[in-house]
């Protein structure tokens, strides 16, 4: 398969509504600027054996922050402000397209939203930056982790 370029305007964050078995997504409409970072921890393998640090990968931290347009009355807006002040746990999916395409792929995870700021510049519109990041979540007595997400 040829690789195909996707420009930051082509991905997509959506929140499912079903369960992780079987998703109902949907999009969440007005956002922005999307940055989903990956960072593991560092651990140390160094010994005298070696003049040189080794390290072994530990924990991933992962996030997604997101900036969405503020709008009155916008209903994803309002659902999102709500999680936050009800520290609910919700999965979310950032999709290099649509969800619903075969091969479309990104991560998915349960988060919570960590940080949600208001930026009203004088002469622009009114932003929202939220911040999830993952949290504990099962499903039939299994952990669900974060995961890469191929649409199959």
């Amino acid at each position: 398969m040829p690789e195909t370029p996707v420009p930051g305007y082509g991905w997509k964050i959506y929140q499912n509504s079903g369960t992780y078995a079987s998703p109902v997504w949907e999009l969440i409409t007005g956002t922005r600027d999307i940055t989903v970072p990956f960072t593991a921890d560092e651990l140390d393998d160094s010994s005298r054996d070696s003049r040189y640090k080794k390290f072994l990968s530990g924990m991933i931290d992962l996030s997604v922050t997101f900036q969405m347009r503020y709008h009155s009355g916008n209903p994803d807006h309002t659902d999102l402000v709500t999680k936050f002040f009800g520290q609910t746990v919700f999965e979310i999916a950032v999709m290099d397209g649509d969800i619903a395409t075969s091969d479309n792929q990104g991560v998915r995870a349960y988060c919570q939203l960590f940080s949600s700021s208001l930026s009203l510049p004088l002469a622009d519109n009114s932003i929202v930056d939220f911040t999830a990041k993952p949290a504990f979540f099962e499903e039939g007595g299994v952990e669900i982790d974060p995961s890469w997400y191929t649409v199959s």
